[in-house]
Order: C-alpha cells, then sequence, then structure tokens
C-alpha cells in the first residue's frame, strides 16, 4: 500500500520501469516476511533438542561401573555371607530436597530374613535404593555407611554390586527376546541350570508347553504371559543368580492367591541360605520373619522379632498394625509370631491343595497332556500322584495321539531341544519306553473289565483291543 502512495505521490519522478520495480519487490517482501517468521519459528523449536542435551549432558554421572578393589573381592566371591549394616545412613533424591533417610541405623546377620513395614512415605523403597545405590547416601561422614560383609558399598564398583544382589519387584520387568536371554542375557549359565530355576519357579510346564524351549518368544513387557507367570519368570532369574541377598519389593502385590502362595513356598525354600529383605503389603507374608523392621519418615522405629514386638509391654506400631487386621486376622498372626502356627506348614498345606484341585479340575485325556516332556517318559517311570488305572488310562491316550507321525516327530524334537539326547539315541529310547510301557499295560488290562473308575466311552472298541493285544 505504501509502495503505491509513493508511485502516486512521485510520478514525476518516478519513471515507469522504477514504478514497476518497486511495485514488484513490494508483493514479494510480503512473501519473504512471511517466511522469515516460520524459519525463526522452526528454529526456535529445533533448538529445544539442543537445549535437552546440554541439560542431559551437565547431569550427575553415576559412579564407575567398576573399581579397583572389585576383581579382589570377586575372587573371594563376596558376599561370602551377606550381612548387612546401616550406620546412621542419610540419604536425599537431590541435593535441595529433605532427606528421605535420617540416620538410619539396623544390623542384618547372616541368613536372616527381616521383614519391612511402614506407611506410605516411610522409607522403605528409598532405603532398597540406596542399597543398591541408585540413589546415594550423602557425601562424607554425616551420611552414614552402609557395609556388606564388612565391606563399603561405597568403595565396590556399582556392576559387581547390582550383581551381587536379587530382587524381585513389585512390578514384574520382562525385555523382548526368548525366555533364555530374559533369564540370562549375558550367557552365563547352561541350559540345565536354567530349566531348573523355571522348574523351582513352577515354570517349566508352561514353557515347554509352548513347543520352543528356552527360545520361546517373550513380547514387549511380557504381554504374552499373564502377570502372575510374569512374576514367576522374575523369580527364576532371581533363583538362577543364587545371590547371598535377595530383596523383595512386595513381589506379590499384584498376583493372584494361588501364584502368591508359589512364590512364598518357593521363596522360602530356595531361599533358605540367603538374607532376605522383604517389603510387606500383607503382614502375614513377613510375620514368621526372623525380626521385623518398622520405619516411619525415615527412621527405624522398632527392630525385633515378631513375638518380642507383639509381647511389648510399652506401645508397639507394630502391634497397633496388626490390631488394624481385623480380629480373626489378629489372632492368627500373633498364634504365627508365637510360634503356635506354622506359617511354612500352612503354605505347605496350601500347596498341596493347589495341586489337588489341578489334578481333580482336569480329566484323564487332559492329564496325559499334561504329562512330562515327552509323555511316555512319566509313564514308564511313574508317578504317585497318578493311580494304576489312571496310568492306563494315559498309556492309551499316548499310543494313540503321542505315536502317530506327527506325536513322534513332535516329542523326538523337543527332546534333542533341551539337549537330553541326540537324534540317533532318541530311537533306541523310544523302543526302550515303549517295551516298558508295554508291560505296564499288560499287567494291568486285567483290571479294566472290574473297574468303574476306567472311561471305556472315551475310546473306540478297535483301540481297546490293540490295547489288549499288548499283552
Amino acid at each position: 500500500m505504501f509502495s503505491c502512495i509513493f508511485v502516486v505521490i512521485g510520478y514525476k519522478q518516478i519513471d515507469a520501469a522504477g514504478a514497476g520495480m518497486q511495485l514488484s519487490f513490494a508483493l514479494q517482501i510480503t512473501g519473504l516476511l512471511n517466511m522469515l517468521v516460520r524459519l525463526s519459528s522452526l528454529a526456535e523449536n529445533s533448538f529445544n533438542a539442543v537445549e535437552r542435551i546440554i541439560e542431559y549432558s551437565e547431569v550427575d554421572q553415576e559412579q564407575p561401573a567398576t573399581k579397583g578393589n572389585d576383581e579382589v573381592l570377586k575372587n573371594k566371591k563376596w558376599p561370602m555371607e551377606g550381612a548387612i549394616k546401616y550406620e546412621q545412613v542419610v540419604a536425599r533424591y537431590r541435593p535441595d530436597l529433605p532427606p528421605v533417610l535420617k540416620g538410619l541405623s539396623f544390623d542384618i546377620k547372616k541368613g536372616e530374613k527381616v521383614g519391612l513395614v511402614g506407611r506410605t512415605g516411610a522409607g522403605k523403597s528409598s532405603l532398597f535404593l540406596t542399597l543398591f545405590r541408585i540413589v546415594e547416601r550423602d557425601e562424607g561422614t554425616d551420611g552414614g555407611c552402609i557395609s556388606i560383609d564388612g565391606v563399603d558399598v561405597s568403595s565396590v564398583g556399582l556392576k559387581l554390586l547390582r550383581e551381587s544382589i536379587s530382587i524381585i519387584p513389585q512390578e514384574p520387568v520382562l525385555f523382548v527376546g526368548t525366555i533364555r536371554f530374559n533369564l540370562d542375557p549375558f550367557d552365563q549359565y547352561p541350559d540345565a541350570a536354567i530349566w531348573r530355576a523355571l522348574d523351582n519357579a513352577h515354570m517349566k510346564e508352561t514353557i515347554k508347553a509352548a513347543g520352543e524351549g528356552l527360545e520361546m518368544a517373550v513380547e514387549e513387557n511380557g504381554s504374552n504371559f499373564s502377570v502372575g507367570q510374569r512374576q514367576l519368570i522374575c523369580l527364576a532369574r532371581a533363583l538362577l543368580k543364587n545371590s547371598k541377598i535377595l530383596v523383595l519389593d512386595e513381589a506379590t502385590a499384584a498376583v493372584d492367591v494361588e501364584t502368591d502362595h508359589l512364590i512364598q513356598a518357593t521363596i522360602r525354600k530356595a531361599f533358605s541360605h540367603c538374607s532376605t529383605l522383604t517389603i510387606a503389603h500383607r503382614l502375614d507374608t513377613i510375620i514368621d520373619s526372623d525380626r521385623v523392621l518398622v520405619l516411619d519418615k525415615g527412621t527405624a522405629l522398632e527392630f525385633d522379632t515378631p513375638k518380642e514386638l507383639l509381647n511389648n509391654p510399652k506401645y508397639s506400631v507394630f502391634e497397633s498394625m496388626i490390631k488394624e487386621t481385623g480380629e480373626e486376622s489378629e489372632k492368627y498372626l500373633r498364634s504365627v509370631a508365637n510360634g503356635e502356627v506354622s506359617y511354612k506348614n500352612e503354605l505347605e498345606s496350601k500347596m498341596d491343595k493347589v495341586a489337588r484341585d489341578r489334578a481333580s479340575s482336569s480329566s484323564d485325556r487332559t492329564m496325559s497332556r499334561k504329562l512330562s516332556l515327552s509323555n511316555l517318559e512319566l509313564i514308564v517311570h511313574g508317578n504317585d500322584d497318578f493311580s494304576a488305572m489312571e496310568r492306563v488310562t494315559n498309556a492309551l491316550v499316548v499310543l494313540r495321539d503321542a505315536l502317530t507321525e506327527d506325536g513322534l516327530r513332535n516329542t523326538r524334537a523337543e527332546l534333542i531341544a533341551e539337549n537330553r539326547v541326540n537324534e540317533q539315541e532318541w530311537y533306541g529310547m523310544l523302543l526302550h519306553n515303549l517295551q516298558k510301557l508295554n508291560s505296564i499295560l499288560g499287567n494291568t488290562v486285567l483290571n479294566l473289565s472290574s473297574d468303574d473308575n476306567f472311561n471305556r466311552e472315551s475310546f473306540t472298541q478297535e483301540e481297546l483291543m490293540v490295547f489288549s493285544n499288548t499283552r
């Protein structure tokens, strides 16, 4: 507009060519100004990434992953006993924040089971973070000292320290890959040890049923497993490491009752030699601990055996927590703390009930398909869970299903995948098992006509005749 005004006012001084050029540049400058604003905004947005890089480059780094004393400690197989000692530990998440642990002191002896209880914000998870040195204690003598088997953890490299402690977290963590990678990402253990850990964690049969063995795929966040199964895999990971110190951060908070019993029973059996620290979401999981540490606002209020805390003539925070669970629950927890009831035996009886329920809820045919890896092998060597007639029924299903062309191929592939036999030895093993299986069937076939529990309707007459002829 201004260009047009100048052209009109100065038409006597400006020739036609000059006026045309002036109007042309005036039209172009508008588009250029729009482009300038757009590029300025784009540059400002792009420099957000530069700003983040600068910010992250100035973040305080963790302490070194390795230190000079690590090799000496490794050769001594540190930690040898798993004794943990906190001495006036002060820790905070940032220098400008108040401390979350305020002069915390306690001593855990070799192989001792300690339960950690306290309200929200008491410092239970913060205690674990300082043990792994994810959060460092305050520098200097004012920060106190954390030691394992007499060795200050600040003098140990982070890699060795964190390798020496097993943890079963509240939220199970699985990575995209295979079962083998999730349990042993650095290929430190043989297949036999991995299978043994899965067996102790009650996940062996589930992994075998998938037909891929240790190469079974694990999807993102373990989405192809239930929450309980993910937690059992984390338990297998801890079993495989076999550390002297085990940390449980409310490991059974998000699982069903049956999986809770599995985890609790396995922990008490497989980690009996370990020093164990357990954050409790239910008091019955730590009531049989050797000692209970009651935390409040980063300090230790009480630290003694459950029996002593409940029978304390003075006021006890732990006792008040027990009373809040209700009259019946309080009575039960007191009986466990006083040694009148064994929580370990209670778990074992519950596990026996789970096993019986699983067996009774399955038909004979379903049970036969849930046998061990090779089907034939379990029947041949016998199983106390099955009666003679149940074994006969299972054997019939194996003969009909497992000994088909597909069944033989799958059985052989599974055996070879687990490295139990090679391809040449498999045929000899099959023949040997069939001979013993034939003996089992021949010795019990006469009971078929008189046993009412045998379900003849599940099989055709031709199959029964073939079965009878095996004598």
